[in-house]
């Protein structure tokens, strides 16, 4: 049977484990999560540190692989995926915005959310067009010449946000976004992601333990010790699972798009 594509939930995780190894000891940071987003979702993974937010959204965006379990995105198991190919899919797919804003800092803020639509291929021109355009949207309208350094905190962020939707993706993947904020921009920053998801259409999946974005959020998953906590989306641990042997020492990794993109 056929599954129509408005039909296929954009993110769904089946089963998911995934563990790390650091020196001599392997620890597991997901307990076999299950979850399903929904198209248009404003969903949050909510939970203290080390619960394994971070680590949900790596291996939901394809920069992690699971140790078990099935990840997929828009149709397409990931699991499977090499890494260049999972590159190539989020590259298309899937816009990200990091905790520590990730900007390059020899490059303008128009520069800087240009380079993704340019690893797309499109032209210079068109892509700094659709930057102005994206930084006008998030409020920075006149800011496009500035470099990282001389944008507040605020501004880096709206400039990452406008980065990761640049590429027009179905979906984006915020860690923690406004952890290094302070209140009030931290507010402005959720009403304009809310104001993102209700205007375009766009999937967010959203880690935090703020809880100005826990409150804006439709739908809050809440994780423990690497296990889903809502009712009726957590699966219990399989029995007798251990992390692998051959799980090698990992870190949290930046994003990293290889050069044949």
């Amino acid at each position: 049977m056929i599954v129509p594509a408005a039909l296929i939930p954009p993110i769904e995780a089946v089963d998911v484990y995934k563990c790390f190894r650091v020196g001599a000891v392997r620890y597991p940071a997901l307990n076999g999560v299950c979850l399903r987003i929904e198209t248009g979702d404003f969903a949050v993974l909510a939970g203290r540190s080390g619960s394994g937010k971070t680590t949900l959204l790596h291996v939901l965006g394809g920069i992690e692989v699971p140790s078990q379990g099935r990840v997929r995105v828009m149709g397409h198991d990931l699991s499977e995926c090499s890494k260049g190919g999972r590159a190539r899919f989020r590259l298309h797919h899937i816009g990200f915005v990091f905790q520590a804003y990730n900007l390059v800092p020899v490059l303008t803020a128009g520069e800087n959310v240009a380079l993704v639509c340019e690893m797309q291929g499109h032209g210079r021109e068109h892509c700094l067009s659709r930057a102005h355009g994206w930084l006008a949207e998030v409020g920075l309208e006149g800011l496009q010449d500035r470099r990282p350094d001389q944008l507040s905190g605020g501004q880096q962020q709206r400039v990452a946000v406008a980065r990761a939707l640049a590429s027009n993706p179905a979906i984006v993947l915020a860690d923690e976004p406004t952890a290094s904020l302070d209140s009030t921009t931290g507010a402005e920053l959720v009403g304009l992601l809310r104001h993102i998801n209700q205007t375009f259409g766009t999937t967010f999946l959203i880690s935090s333990h703020d809880d100005q974005v826990i409150g804006a959020a439709r739908r809050v998953v809440r994780l423990q010790d690497g296990r889903v906590l809502e009712p009726g989306a957590a699966a219990p641990p399989a029995p007798g699972f251990t992390c692998p042997e051959h799980e090698r020492e990992e870190r949290h990794r930046l994003l990293r798009w290889p050069r044949s993109c």
